[in-house]
């Protein structure tokens, strides 16, 4: 993780770092390998160095339940059909990400998504002014945006006869 390229910093907490090596560790023992990372990086700090694991399957806890670390969860599909029914198949909908140099199917694919923000050809952009929040169990309510405010007052309506 000393590379001066490279700028991925640690993981919030150690808590935090066990947890998303328990997760590649599960995945594991349920079948799925490991291409790249998959382990501790050094034995300072809580670096946990981009991972990605291979063979994974839609019944695995890897991609059923939120990571929130550098860990990438490969599944093949046929199609786009495929690929947004089985993101859609879980309880989670903090975020989506789509890559294609394809505007039309970027276009189609975008809206579908059960996700609270679809990042297309990035990944984690924000800004203060867009609202930012999930769906289903990953939240609900919005940060930033206008759509905050509503976190910070209450509605009262007031009929007279």
């Amino acid at each position: 993780m000393d590379d001066p390229g490279h700028d991925l910093g640690p993981v919030i907490s150690e808590k935090q770092m066990i947890m998303i090596l328990g997760h590649v560790e599960t995945a594991k023992t349920q079948g799925a390998y490991i291409l790249a990372g998959g382990m501790r990086a050094g034995d300072q700090g809580w670096f946990v160095p981009p991972t990605i694991v291979g063979g994974v399957r839609d019944d695995m806890t890897i991609a059923q339940e939120e990571v929130f670390g550098p860990v990438l969860s490969v599944l093949t599909v046929k199609d786009d059909a495929e690929a947004l029914h089985r993101a859609n198949n879980t309880p989670y909908g903090l975020a989506a990400g789509l890559w294609s140099q394809d505007v039309t199917r970027v276009r189609r694919m975008a809206d579908a998504p059960q996700a609270g923000t679809v990042w297309v050809n990035c990944w984690g952009e924000t800004d203060a002014a867009s609202p930012f929040g999930g769906v289903k169990q990953s939240g609900y309510g919005r940060e930033m945006g206008r759509d905050a405010i509503s976190f910070y007052s209450q509605t009262k309506s007031v009929w007279i006869a």
